[in-house]
């Protein structure tokens, strides 16, 4: 039989054009018109069937969509799903796939879903489902936070263990409460200039179960973190210290206290015009034997919005110590600024009369001054009131290279009616400041002065740095426990230390008399890792460790701030209070815990952000 040409012709095309679109048929999503038609059809019928009036697919709108409530897919043959197939069930709480053939689920699938939180996956070839856990980071101006995110809504509380590379978080362990999308926020450490990664280790929900009965609940899904690094930026200009911000130097001993029930230190900021201050009360039983020296590295963040600043401590610092700031000012205090004990910073003035030193004061400093010392002082005291006031220009140490003063040119600093201020210092580092108690002469005052010195980048770090290098040589730290163990004491501890003493690394254990049955062995350890700002470290259990608190931290050496005896009474009063607590009090020490695959770590404080 012999075709026309033309019609073999226009055959011949149309096969053709259905070859090369191929593709675009398979993909093909149908009009809007189409309703929910183009959906899986055991999905599509199962809606259909829910809405009353209505016997066609094309015929279910968005509202029919929102008012369903529950959809029992099980035992539907469902060998796939698509992403959009549950889409606009924005209403749906309670969904059943169990029983179908179903070996992997689209991405995307429970978008949208708010109010899901009963979910039936059990039973399918590729149960359990992976269900992502994912880390995102907010940074807003001045801080940057993450949150652990899910999905769906967990019938149950979520707990990730977290673990940062270059970066260091408020706390690694991340709490997403049953029924919340987001965890509450892990904050990521202020520290300057700080960059690195973030990513979750390993994350469980409190219980899985495969029979939830009325309850809300999820089966046939396994939590994995996804496992990406989150990338966490440093801040542009986070904690960095104004030019000219001074390291304030607190030094006091015995005869400090002679006269004077308080000993105040305090300076005014060259060019961010911040006014902070340390101060040290009297010891309760009005001795200290030895010196105690206390140095603060204090940065002023994001225009002066804030201070943050860490300490060091040297000798015997057992000590009602403070510190406080206040509202940028390039005026020297007419009284005196701090608080007394057991009072918040800044809150009330203590009471005494102002410093009687000249407060009106002038520096001068040019090639011939600034030479050697490569530093002006200049000092005014009240004997009486044992006082002081002083102005004092320096080289800046983070310079390149040293400045050095052209002939006929001088860096002037004034202090007119107790405010300061400079000119021709814009190379230099300046400030002023004031001291009140703990000394009794012009030299004493000028000494003093001069502990106040130009702030160094980076050196509130280095003490912690040779800590953190210390602990990284310490070998792990365990506690091996059995039935008899808290039957003589409801706390238990070992630690272990390096050889200068910088680090110590220590693991605790608490738990009622009844915790472990005969026969029973508990396992606990540690081993030294930087992953939080307190100091917490991540503890591993074997064996019956359900009923026992455990906890782990790492410490730097910070002066000898306790006397054996004060150590005594603090273990013996705190052991007391375990010995009181409550069975209810047990079990809320157990419930601020969460165990991973055996990795232990303590919750935060506040999971719930209440």
């Amino acid at each position: 039989m012999h075709w026309p040409a033309p019609w073999f012709a226009a055959l011949l095309l149309c096969v053709l054009a259905l070859a090369a679109c191929a593709d675009e048929i398979e993909t093909w999503h149908p009009p809007p018109e189409l309703g929910i038609c183009a959906r899986t059809p055991a999905l599509r019928d199962a809606i259909v069937a829910q809405i009353d009036g209505v016997h066609s697919c094309a015929d279910i709108d968005a509202d029919d969509l929102a008012a369903i409530r529950q959809l029992d897919l099980s035992d539907r043959g469902i060998a796939a799903l698509r992403a959009d197939d549950f889409s606009g069930l924005t209403r749906l709480r309670e969904l059943r796939l169990n029983g179908n053939a179903l070996r992997s689920l689209p991405n995307g699938l429970f978008e949208g879903l708010a109010l899901l939180r009963v979910v039936h996956l059990h039973d399918n070839p590729g149960s359990p489902f992976a269900l992502p856990v994912e880390l995102r980071l907010v940074q807003r101006e001045g801080e940057r936070l993450l949150y652990l995110g899910l999905p769906l809504r967990p019938p149950s509380r979520v707990v990730a263990h977290l673990e940062g590379e270059g970066v260091v978080l408020a706390h690694f362990a991340a709490v997403i409460e049953a029924g919340n999308y987001v965890s509450a926020e892990t904050t990521v450490g202020p520290r300057r200039g700080s960059a690195g990664t973030v990513r979750v280790q390993r994350v469980a929900a409190d219980r899985e179960s495969r029979d939830c009965g009325r309850e809300p609940c999820w089966t046939g899904i396994r939590l994995v973190p996804d496992s990406a690094p989150v990338a966490v930026a440093a801040l542009p200009g986070d904690g960095e210290p104004p030019e000219g911000l001074p390291t304030l130097v607190l030094r006091v001993d015995s005869q400090s206290f002679t006269l004077d029930a308080v000993v105040e230190r305090g300076v005014i900021t060259g060019s961010g015009g911040w006014r902070y201050y340390l101060y040290a009360e009297r010891p309760d039983d009005s001795k200290l034997s030895g010196t105690c020296t206390v140095t603060e590295y204090t940065t002023v963040t994001h225009g002066g919005r804030g201070t943050s600043g860490s300490h060091d401590y040297e000798g015997q610092c057992r000590l009602a110590i403070g510190s406080g700031s206040s509202t940028p000012a390039y005026q020297l205090p007419l009284h005196r600024i701090g608080a007394g004990a057991g009072h918040e910073p800044g809150s009330k003035p203590r009471s005494g009369n102002p410093c009687g030193a000249p407060a009106d004061l002038r520096l001068v400093a040019d090639a011939v001054s600034f030479a050697e010392a490569e530093r002006v002082d200049v000092v005014s005291f009240d004997a009486e009131r044992r006082c002081y006031y002083y102005l004092t220009v320096a080289q800046d140490p983070n310079r390149d290279a040293p400045f050095r003063f052209a002939d006929g040119d001088s860096c002037v600093v004034e202090a007119v009616d107790r405010r300061v201020s400079a000119r021709g210092c814009a190379e230099l580092v300046w400030w002023g400041g004031w001291g009140f108690g703990g000394i009794n002469s012009l030299a004493e005052a000028r000494a003093d002065a001069m502990l106040s010195r130009p702030y160094v980048t980076g050196e509130e770090d280095r003490k912690r740095l040779a800590t953190i290098a210390a602990c990284a040589t310490l070998p792990d730290v365990s506690l091996a426990l059995d039935e008899e163990s808290f039957r003589e004491s409801p706390i238990h501890y070992r630690s272990v230390s390096d050889a200068q003493g910088l680090c110590e690394l220590t693991i605790t254990a608490l738990a009622p008399p009844d915790a472990l049955a005969t026969g029973e062995r508990c396992m606990v350890s540690a081993e030294f890792a930087l992953v939080s700002s307190f100091n917490a470290v991540p503890t591993r259990r074997s064996g019956a460790c359900e009923r026992i608190a455990h906890s782990a931290s790492w410490s730097q050496a910070s002066g000898d701030r306790w006397s054996n005896e004060e150590v005594s009474l603090a273990w013996a009063s705190y052991v007391a209070y375990l010995e009181s607590l409550s069975e209810a009090d047990w079990q809320r020490l157990l419930d601020d815990h969460f165990c991973i695959d055996d990795v232990c770590s303590q919750l935060p404080p506040n999971p719930r952000g209440e």
